[in-house]
């Protein structure tokens, strides 16, 4: 049953990982999620890969930034009008 037998070697060496420290990673870890408070500031995926989101109006915890005509355009100088 030699199939069934381990390799004597490897291409590359299987090793454990090393433990990381709180402070070997300035960044944010990648399993945690978004605090309401963060997701606040980013921009939603949905609008910049689709340009619309479903979910704006019903819940959806990330920034929509407004439409260009949802802004009213204010009046360079009241003498304009």
């Amino acid at each position: 049953m030699a199939f069934f037998q381990r390799p004597q070697s490897a291409a590359i060496p299987i090793v454990a990982p090393e433990p990381r420290s709180a402070s070997s990673s300035p960044g944010p870890s990648m399993g945690r999620p978004i605090s309401k408070k963060d997701a606040a500031m980013k921009h939603c995926r949905n609008i910049l890969i689709y340009g619309s989101c479903k979910f704006e109006g019903k819940g959806c915890a990330y920034y929509h930034p407004p439409k260009a005509g949802d802004v009213p355009e204010s009046p360079s100088s009241p003498s304009a009008q």
